[in-house]
């Protein structure tokens, strides 16, 4: 079809059918500001900085990026009128936006002489130098296009407090402009939806529900609402920059198989920060949270790294020279036979690594005792899965897609990308599944159909999917004759995708040099055959007792290192270049954006240096590339010439389930050198009440029945060997509960965030005390579950105190004076009357000395930063009971709504759990809504479990709880 045209500033400009005039003018070169427009997403039209003028048009003013251009079209995207109008606007977005670096006069002067970077940059940004995005702030240079010079409107700085107490990224709240760019990718491209806009007018922002913590809701830690945002609002944990961010090395993620394009910023000669490169083909912009903020701390270079050849003398690893490195492998080598060696090849080595390790176990060492390390994935059939179609693109334009054995959310973050838009063009989405499988629950929203059934029901279901465009992801979990079966789909069907989801970055790469698996060298070490084991990843220390000599190639120490009698240091992938086949079978080129840590080297240089040494020829390479050009073409395949494959008798469970817990590289799980993710892990295993009940019951004393959980001084719950986040004790509680478990509870007194008090006078309204929960200001251990025990520092040593019933309480909140109460209580997740109501009065309480056990020594003056994200009230509360002089007064608590109150909003229907909240039509009796009917909400005291949710979130304080008096009874 022939492109149209359309005049742009008096230039014409042809354009294709479905573009925007933004879209047009943009690939013409031709600039209009904008702040909200994401490429590659539903126009939104809310900053109204993009407005163009139509010459001739009955509305001639109209934002182009949702604007369809069409023919004939004569726009005018600059002009006075327009310029005021874009000046208006954006004096109304600065009037709330720190501005001295937008409108000063001095500003040019000042940054010419303040160029330095600001290794620690002030917290809080008032707008001036200290801004961390000021080099590439939008809004900057849209003020620069429009010609804002001054502030018209009165200037409001909004004072929210830096949050902070996050992994990866924090947030300078008072810099947002609310153009709503991280809620849109966080919610339209991601399919997470973690973030979202929160009240209205002057009082709207962008926030988490309830104002939760981000570790606390849904939230990957991608990073695309950092990367997208125009204004700095988001900035990554210690990479605040002052200064352009020019020196950088376009390269790709070597974490998992996507191969997601990144670029590698460097800062004296440090790696500080990956940032997703928005030209690259397979990721577009986008990254997970090992790209984006895991590669630069997993790489970073200390003296725990191997830096140097060691030699293991008197059982002790001493550094040594590479050459006499090389002679003892030489001589190790010479005194056994070819069958008495083996090689071992990690999935994460390069392409050029992999092909010269093949080279020099077959020519130098000529043994047949070499494989690749897989973790059980799928590989059988390899050459035929070479000839079947893989592409990510393939998956939004399938007419069906199937999710078999997979959680791709967690194991390829980004396939949920293109799973999404799949789904929002109204695609099937299917999941099958041959055993149990945990779906990550932004992907169960974007499934049709989600089927567990057995391996036959699984193999006869995928009958059903024979015909039309599909893609299909197999997961690691899968067995061998479903695969089978997937292939035989594939060969049927040439218009199927299969697509591998492999756990390891470039299983592939090498396992087409290297296409044996471990297992025939695994059970030869068991057998006892092999003496001499030459290795690139570690193997357990079950199998390596087996082995006399060990030769490692490794980046960290580890227990398997401490048995290794020769270690040759090797780099990361930020440290060394070549190529990497990622998960469309593609070869993807990884460039070096940092030198080597000290002696480290590249696998591949380290084995021809040792095949040299060897007097062998064909391993004379002195760079990369060289390698790269040599590299052997893999035979294609035609499918349509392939017959289909048989199933077999006998099928095989190949891998497990990926969490990210088990992202590994080279052995070394991520999460050990990133204390940030480390973190998130943690803490998340608190919301997995199935983990959490077997060790509970795998920790029960067979005696006394008793359950011992120690509360450690960080903070952390330690159930037998396993810790949790504090977050678990109300799962620990609750399925103590049901289980009939009777708890010991050590709690480590030495925890300067937290004081304790005694439960018995710390008397509260049992509404009041839900209240708190929401707060996380305390916690509170039930004595008909737990016998309560405090560990307290004395003299040098410690002793264990019995108490008879402990509240832990954020030690913040008994600081603080009445004064500083107020600006406190906004740290709750709601500010609603109810939840002041119970805050003020437990400070109030708190207030009295008489209520704490003797602990005066770990009670503190200095505000933590920490926010404790826990609180926890069991539901099994004694019946309320008022004491007099005689009698005993018995009452019930009950939840009405106060109908003149009432404004049928439906804000407590939501809440209510328990369906007791309907609504009814009511005639209103007063108020501007008199004589006319209104809806109006009632509550079923049967289902009512006055659990109070409804109370703490009525914008208008409509509900409350009355006591009745229902029995009176005499003591006697």
């Amino acid at each position: 079809m022939e492109n149209q045209s359309l005049i742009i500033d008096g230039k014409e400009i042809e354009f294709f059918k479905g573009e925007t005039i933004l879209m047009a003018a943009e690939r013409a070169g031709i600039y209009i500001p904008r702040l909200c427009y994401i490429d590659g997403m539903t126009p939104y039209g809310g900053c109204r900085l993009c407005i163009v003028k139509l010459v001739g048009d009955r509305r001639p003013i109209q934002p182009s990026c949702s604007t369809p251009a069409k023919p004939g079209m004569n726009i005018i995207t600059i002009d006075e009128e327009l310029q005021r109008m874009r000046k208006d606007i954006i004096q109304l977005m600065i009037s709330e936006h720190p501005n001295t670096c937008l409108v000063c006069g001095h500003k040019t002067v000042c940054e010419d002489y303040q160029t330095q970077f600001k290794k620690n940059p002030e917290k809080r940004v008032f707008g001036c130098y200290n801004c961390s995005q000021k080099n590439k702030c939008e809004l900057r240079e849209i003020i620069d296009y429009i010609g804002a010079s001054d502030l018209t409107q009165e200037f409001e700085y909004k004072n929210y407090e830096i949050e902070n107490l996050d992994p990866f990224f924090e947030r300078h709240y008072n810099l947002c402009i609310v153009c709503g760019k991280c809620v849109r990718v966080c919610g339209e491209l991601r399919g997470i939806n973690a973030i979202d806009f929160f009240g209205r007018g002057h009082d709207l922002r962008i926030s988490t529900p309830m104002n939760m913590l981000h570790i606390e809701t849904n939230c990957q830690f991608c990073g695309a609402c950092v990367d997208i945002c125009p204004t700095g609002v988001l900035v990554p944990l210690m990479q605040t920059w002052t200064r352009t961010r020019d020196i950088f090395t376009k390269s790709i993620c070597g974490h998992c198989s996507i191969g997601c394009g990144l670029n590698y910023y460097m800062e004296n000669e440090e790696l500080v920060e990956t940032i997703p490169n928005k030209s690259a083909k397979i990721n577009k912009g986008q990254a997970c949270v090992f790209g984006r903020f895991c590669i630069s701390v997993f790489n970073r270079r200390n003296e725990t790294q191997f830096h140097t050849p060691l030699i293991r003398s008197d059982n002790i690893l001493k550094p040594v020279m590479y050459n006499e490195a090389y002679s003892t492998c030489i001589t190790m080598f010479r005194k056994y036979s070819p069958d008495e060696i083996a090689v071992l090849a990690s999935p994460d080595l390069s392409n050029e690594s992999a092909f010269i390790l093949n080279q020099f176990a077959s020519k130098v060492l000529k043994t047949s005792n070499i494989a690749t390390i897989c973790d059980n994935n799928c590989l059988e059939n390899f050459q035929l899965l070479t000839a079947i179609p893989r592409s990510l693109d393939h998956i939004p334009k399938s007419d069906w897609i199937l999710l078999v054995d997979a959680n791709p959310q967690v194991s390829h973050p980004l396939i949920l990308i293109d799973i999404k838009k799949a789904k929002d063009l109204n695609k099937k989405i299917v999941s099958l599944k041959h055993s149990p499988l945990d779906i990550a629950p932004e992907t169960k929203w974007l499934l049709d159909e989600e089927l567990l059934l057995s391996e036959d029901g699984v193999i006869s279901k995928l009958g059903e999917f024979q015909e039309g465009i599909g893609s299909i992801l197999v997961g690691p979990q899968t067995t061998s004759n479903i695969f089978i079966s997937l292939i035989n789909l594939c060969l049927k069907n040439p218009n199927i995708n299969l697509i591998p989801l492999r756990s390891r970055a470039n299983l592939d790469g090498v396992f087409q040099f290297i296409p044996q698996t471990e297992d025939l060298v695994y059970n030869a070490i068991k057998e006892k055959k092999i003496k001499v084991l030459l290795t690139t990843e570690r193997i357990s220390p079950a199998l390596a007792k087996y082995v006399e000599n060990i030769i490692l190639l490794d980046i960290f120490p580890s227990d398997f290192s401490n048995k290794a009698n020769i270690v040759f240091p090797v780099t990361t992938f930020p440290e060394s270049s070549g190529t990497l086949t990622n998960i469309e079978f593609d070869n993807q080129r990884f460039y070096a954006s940092v030198t080597p840590f000290r002696d480290a080297k590249p696998d591949w240089q380290i084995i021809c240096e040792l095949a040299q040494q060897m007097r062998t020829e064909g391993f004379n390479y002195t760079n990369v590339q060289d390698i790269t050009e040599n590299l052997p073409m893999i035979p294609s395949v035609q499918i349509t010439d392939l017959n289909l494959l048989p199933l077999k008798k006998m099928s095989l469970q190949y891998g497990k389930p990926i969490s990210w817990d088990d992202f590994v590289y080279r052995g070394e799980k991520i999460s050990n050198r990133v204390p940030d993710l480390k973190k998130i892990i943690e803490y998340r295993k608190t919301k997995n009440p199935e983990l959490i009940a077997g060790v509970l019951t795998a920790n029960q004393d067979e005696t006394t029945g008793l359950i011992e959980i120690e509360i450690d001084g960080k903070g952390m719950v330690k159930v037998g060997t396993q810790f949790f986040g504090l977050d678990s004790i109300k799962s620990i509680i609750k399925i103590a509960h049901l289980s009939n478990y009777r708890l010991k509870i050590i709690v480590d007194a030495s925890n300067p965030n937290f004081r304790y008090v005694d439960r018995h006078k710390f008397c509260m309204c049992n509404n009041y005390k839900a209240n708190l929960n929401e707060s996380h200001i305390l916690i509170d251990f039930t004595p008909s579950l737990c016998d309560m025990y405090l560990r307290i520092p004395q003299e040098g040593d410690e002793i264990l105190k019995s108490v008879d019933g402990l509240i832990m309480v954020d030690s913040r909140y008994t600081n603080i004076t009445e004064e500083e109460y107020h600006e406190f209580v906004q740290i709750g997740d709601s500010e609603t009357k109810m939840q002041e109501r119970a805050l003020h009065r437990a400070h109030q309480l708190l207030k009295d000395e008489s209520i704490y056990y003797s602990l005066n020594h770990i009670q503190t003056q200095e505000k933590s930063m920490l926010r404790p994200t826990w609180g926890v009230w069991n539901k099994k509360v004694p019946e309320y009971k008022e004491t007099t002089s005689s009698i005993i007064q018995k009452t019930q608590k009950v939840v009405l709504v106060d109908q003149d109150l009432c404004m049928g909003c439906r804000t407590c229907e939501k809440y209510c759990k328990h369906e007791a909240i309907s609504y009814v039509l009511i005639n209103q009796d007063v108020g501007i809504f008199k004589e006319k009917e209104m809806q109006k909400a009632t509550i079923d005291g049967t289902k009512c479990y006055n659990c109070s949710k409804c109370i703490s979130h009525c914008p208008v304080n409509a509900i409350y709880i009355r006591e009745w008096p229902v029995e009176k009874k005499s003591l006697k």
